[in-house]
């Protein structure tokens, strides 16, 4: 091989590995790192590797041009311990989720399509099985429309139907932060049980996670809503509801009328909201993540942070169920840092400087083009 050629061969290989691989710096005390592909679904298929190299049991499939099926499908991928995959339109334009299917899902693993046929065609199907995977063990979530389908994914999520994550059907900015800490909620790891014990109280190891339930910005709550609601056999006979989003996101007309058609007692129990999308984030962070982050007796601290665009809803929601698996917040930046995240990440650092703790890892969700290196090293700049 003349020079010339091996120097396109090495120029190749590091712009493959450039966009296929996560890229790693440490800064200071802290430790950044990206992880990102060329495109939305290729950045899934890093995450799916970065969540599980080897291999997994199950996996979910996503259409990665909408949000909403992905949003409701993150606490169930969490508790089924899946990659979320996004794909699009058609089976040959999503060779890269495929391919990591048909690399890494074990022979007898589950697939759960999200959505209808009209968003994840029959030909997926077709294409999972000519990759030897049984028909048998390919479940598609899905409903007349989108609340439905949240219901459908709902349903198949491990919970006691006493708890629920609500968010707007319409747009997604509220809800991305909202996906980990429903994924989360009631959630104790066999550490934190310890820890816990340790300290007087009687607590053990359970999975936890909250479905999330879409509700529109006008008019009634769905039917489909309303039926899983009140088939539900609620422990105590009440059922409570953490809404995400202001009222002109979700209006209280909206929330009253769910609540006056529901057959148990319902209760708003918590409104996160601000007066933007970064400060809905930063108040779902700082509720969600205050209870349970104790390790190894050193106290409360949050040892990594994951971060994406918040406005690009398809590496936040990629990032979401690595966030969640990692028992991580997922904070939204801008160009510019908002100074309620700033905030959030000054309280996160000093709480586990107080602690002794100083190598907090920041993952970045996506390239320079969602979330610009001028964020970054603000957002390290903190820690």
């Amino acid at each position: 091989m003349d020079k010339q050629r091996r120097k396109y061969v090495l120029l190749l290989f590091l712009s493959i590995l450039l966009t296929c691989v996560s890229s790693k710096a440490v800064l200071a005390a802290g430790q950044i790192e990206r992880i990102y592909g060329m495109n939305r679904f290729q950045t899934s298929v890093q995450i799916a590797y970065k969540m599980n190299p080897s291999k997994v049991y199950n996996v979910v499939l996503a259409n990665g041009n909408g949000f909403a099926d992905a949003l409701a499908g993150v606490p169930l991928a969490r508790q089924k311990n899946a990659p979320l995959l996004l794909v699009n339109d058609l089976p040959e334009n999503s060779y890269d989720a495929l391919l990591y299917v048909q690399k890494h899902l074990d022979p007898e693993g589950q697939i759960y399509l999200l959505g209808g046929t009209s968003v994840i065609s029959e030909s997926f199907i077709d294409a999972l099985g000519r990759l030897g995977f049984d028909s048998a063990h390919i479940h598609r979530l899905a409903g007349v429309d989108r609340y439905a389908t949240a219901v459908e994914i709902a349903k198949e999520m491990q919970h006691d139907g006493t708890e629920f994550f609500l968010v707007s059907g319409e747009d997604y900015p509220d809800a991305l932060s909202a996906s980990v800490a429903a994924s989360l909620l009631g959630n104790v790891t066999a550490e934190e049980a310890q820890y816990l014990n340790n300290q007087g109280e009687v607590t053990s190891a359970r999975l936890g996670g909250v479905p999330i339930l879409l509700l529109p910005s006008r008019g009634e709550v769905p039917d489909s809503v309303l039926h899983y609601l009140n088939r539900l056999n609620p422990w105590l006979g009440r059922q409570a509801f953490h809404m995400v989003g202001g009222t002109a996101v979700v209006p209280d007309q909206i929330v009253q009328n769910l609540f006056s058609r529901m057959k148990y007692a319902g209760m708003l129990r918590t409104r996160y909201q601000g007066n933007n999308r970064y400060e809905t984030s930063a108040a779902v962070n700082r509720i969600g993540f205050e209870i349970f982050y104790a390790r190894q007796g050193k106290g409360n601290i949050i040892p990594r942070i994951y971060v994406a665009s918040g406005t690009n809803y398809s590496d936040a929601l990629n990032g979401a169920v690595l966030a969640a698996v990692n028992h991580a917040p997922l904070v939204l930046v801008s160009e510019v840092v908002d100074a309620s995240t700033l905030a959030l990440l000054r309280e996160y650092a000093e709480k586990n400087r107080a602690n002794g703790y100083t190598q907090t890892v920041i993952t970045v969700i996506g390239t320079v083009k969602e979330v610009s290196d001028e964020a970054v090293r603000a957002l390290s700049e903190v820690y």
